[in-house]
């Protein structure tokens, strides 16, 4: 989630170390949207990655549950995505940081009600049922946090895609 702007300097008058501009300063706003979109998907499989991970640290999932928090998860990281690059197109990055948290919470309950109905669907007589609510909530809470970590340290990977 991060904005690129271009400023065009072409034809300026540059002075010593304060800068007088004769000229109009041209800046526009840049979106590379197949860089928007690799973006996306790293964010998408690195969510789900580490939410199949808390699965099998919790419940170990049968087949059908796992396709269940991969369709889960594309379905609430696609709401999340759209919502905070709609956020950050109209508004400044004080409204993200504003609505970042209510949107988390958002998908947990989105995820919590999802899999409240459907997780333990379809279960082998000898499997034990997950508890849906507290996967829900611990699988996000580390999927948001890792989010946050993988943001701030490697920016670097989002700026070579």
């Amino acid at each position: 989630f991060n904005s690129n702007f271009k400023l065009n300097y072409k034809d300026m008058d540059l002075k010593d170390e304060v800068y007088y501009f004769d000229n109009e300063i041209n800046i526009t706003k840049v979106r590379d949207i197949n860089k928007e979109i690799k973006s996306f998907l790293l964010r998408l499989v690195l969510t789900i990655a580490i939410e199949y991970l808390v699965a099998l640290a919790m419940f170990r999932p049968t087949k059908y549950q796992t396709k269940l928090i991969i369709k889960t998860n594309i379905f609430t990281q696609v709401l999340l995505n759209l919502a905070i690059s709609l956020i950050l197109y109209f508004h400044d990055f004080l409204a993200f940081v504003i609505i970042l948290i209510p949107c988390e919470i958002a998908v947990f309950i989105i995820e919590g009600v999802i899999y409240k109905k459907r997780l333990n669907q379809n279960l082998p007589e000898n499997k034990k049922p997950a508890m849906p609510m507290l996967y829900a909530f611990i699988a996000n809470l580390i999927s948001a946090g890792a989010g946050y970590y993988l943001v701030r340290y490697f920016e670097f990977l989002n700026n070579m895609l």
